[in-house]
């Protein structure tokens, strides 16, 4: 169980750092989207949170519901960058975006949002909104030619303030359904058929908030926000999460008896940090390796 821990831990992040293993599975290779076809692409938008995370009083590492490490916001975090850096240049009308988050207030929040250059208004993203006991949950749709920011699904759910909340959007042309913790909650059908969304070319990408005009900063944990442009990826949302090792108990015992072999992963210094001080096997950390033995 802790060294199943410790490599959902250093999966959250990916960049240059190496690594020595013994486990075939842990060095198998890593997703590439890119050699996909559009509909198994799959957008991990907290890769944001991954390029310079360092804790601080505005952004911390947690526990996440399977006790994997999760990132953490505050009001005050600022994690933006041009949109292209982790979104296509338009949103097709069937896909799914898929939550997990752990508000730590009933507030009003953007979970994500692609702002306007001006950063007057959304075109794309996802709006918690308090209503007396209840949450608020919207999809953000904006077309360049609209003046306001524009929601185009609205789903009225319990409260889920302090509780880990997974959450899916389904969004097909003509309608948009909400699944809720695994199980589907509701369906809005649209007054009129989704077109493709066109991002201005200097929009930006927030996480946490929309901008400084808008506010409605999140306060709360993030384990997942990720886009795939297959509607049917909402329904199996509890399926896609890291399963760890399916054999033996994951202690170093079990591990196979193969030659190491090396491939790269990102791992802030904030991240190694915090893997350091919960894991108890043999880990050695270097300034950008790290070396697992038996």
């Amino acid at each position: 169980m802790l060294f199943r821990y410790m490599v959902a831990t250093l999966l959250l992040a990916f960049s240059s750092c190496s690594i020595t293993t013994n486990s075939p599975e842990l060095a198998a290779p890593f997703f590439d989207g890119e050699e996909n076809d559009l509909g198994d692409k799959e957008y991990d938008l907290l890769g944001l949170l991954r390029t310079d995370f360092v804790e601080s009083k505005t952004q911390y590492i947690t526990t996440g519901p399977d006790d994997f490490p999760v990132f953490g916001l505050r009001p005050g975090s600022d994690f933006k960058a041009p949109y292209r850096f982790y979104l296509p240049e338009r949103i097709l009308p069937h896909f799914s975006i898929l939550v997990g988050v752990k508000p730590n207030s009933h507030g009003q929040a953007y979970v994500f949002a692609v702002v306007h250059p001006k950063e007057t208004k959304v075109h794309f993203g996802i709006k918690l909104t308090p209503v007396e006991e209840q949450t608020n949950i919207s999809l953000i749709y904006t077309y360049p030619n609209q003046y306001e920011s524009q929601s185009i699904a609205d789903f009225l759910v319990p409260k889920f303030d302090n509780t880990w909340t997974k959450f899916a959007f389904q969004v097909t042309p003509h309608n948009v359904t909400l699944h809720l913790n695994c199980k589907k909650e509701a369906t809005v059908e649209l007054t009129e058929e989704l077109q493709p969304l066109t991002f201005n070319s200097t929009s930006t990408f927030y996480v946490g908030q929309a901008g400084p005009k808008l506010n409605a900063a999140y306060d709360g944990a993030l384990e997942q926000l990720k886009l795939y442009f297959d509607p049917s990826m909402a329904a199996v949302q509890c399926n896609t999460g890291f399963q760890g090792f399916q054999s033996g108990d994951g202690s170093p015992d079990t591990w196979p008896d193969i030659d190491k072999r090396q491939f790269s992963i990102d791992a802030p210094a904030s991240m190694l940090s915090y893997i350091s001080e919960h894991i108890p096997y043999n880990v050695e950390f270097l300034p950008c390796y790290v070396e697992i033995n038996e």
